[in-house]
């Protein structure tokens, strides 16, 4: 709780993407969110995107679970924090 960042994988952009799936180890990016939302996080980077459905469709299932700034981990991604 109260993490100044929260980093957790969102493999499923949203719940479509999740159906007729057999085994279902990963959340989705509104999952993720609402853990960010949930532990109080200060911002919330969101990992093990699927690159062919598009980052703004994540952008957008995180940001109804989490209100704060979400980050993307998008290939080549480098977070440097002081």
């Amino acid at each position: 709780r109260g993490a100044d960042i929260l980093i957790c994988e969102g493999t499923y952009p949203d719940d479509a993407s999740v159906a007729g799936a057999f085994d279902r180890p990963h959340l989705t990016a509104f999952e993720s969110g609402r853990l960010a939302r949930d532990a109080g996080a200060k911002a919330f980077v969101l990992t093990h995107l699927w690159h062919s459905v598009g980052y703004d469709h994540y952008l957008e299932a995180a940001t109804e679970g989490y209100e704060g700034k979400v980050v993307l981990a998008t290939p080549g991604i480098k977070l440097v924090a002081r």
